[in-house]
C-alpha cells in the first residue's frame, strides 16, 4: 500500500519514494518567511 507523505526541505526522504509536488507555505515564524513542503508517494507496510 502507498500513502502520501510531506517532507520539509532538507528532511530525509525514504528510499524509493516517488516525488509528486511541492507547496510553498507562507509563515512569518519561518526563518525566510515561508516553508516549502515536498509531497512523496511512499510504500508502507
Amino acid at each position: 500500500m502507498k500513502k502520501i507523505y510531506k517532507y520539509g526541505t532538507g528532511m530525509e526522504v525514504p528510499k524509493g519514494a516517488e516525488y509528486l509536488w511541492s507547496y510553498r507555505e507562507e509563515d512569518s515564524n519561518a526563518p525566510n518567511g515561508y516553508y516549502v513542503w515536498h509531497y512523496f508517494l511512499v510504500e508502507t507496510k
